[in-house]
């Protein structure tokens, strides 16, 4: 973020009073790494690799093998459990399930 930049809607922090904000504010995150990547990928055919695209590159690798595994962690043990068991309906739970798995 540009310094004084005024902080986005999705930069509010949450709690763990509210989880599906949580994992809502997660996907913005991911989100937020994926235009990263874009830019980078700009900025190296523009630039090169060079010490700021290294430490971007870093940055968004680190991100994807601890935040994101955690986060799909969460989605995985209880966010989907949950979801399956208020489906009521079999073919929605089929359907579900695909999605599921798909994910």
């Amino acid at each position: 973020m540009k310094r004084n930049a005024r902080p986005s809607l999705f930069d509010t922090t949450v709690g763990f009073d509210d989880p599906l904000e949580m994992l809502l504010a997660c996907h913005r995150r991911i989100e937020k790494q994926l235009d990263t990547l874009k830019r980078l990928r700009a900025h190296m055919d523009a630039r090169g690799v060079d010490a700021e695209a290294s430490l971007a590159a870093q940055a968004v690798l680190r991100y994807f093998l601890v935040a994101a595994a955690n986060h799909h962690d969460d989605e995985e043990k209880d966010l989907f459990p949950l979801l399956e068991q208020r489906i009521t309906d079999p073919g929605e739970r089929a359907r579900f399930g695909h999605l599921r798995d798909a994910l």
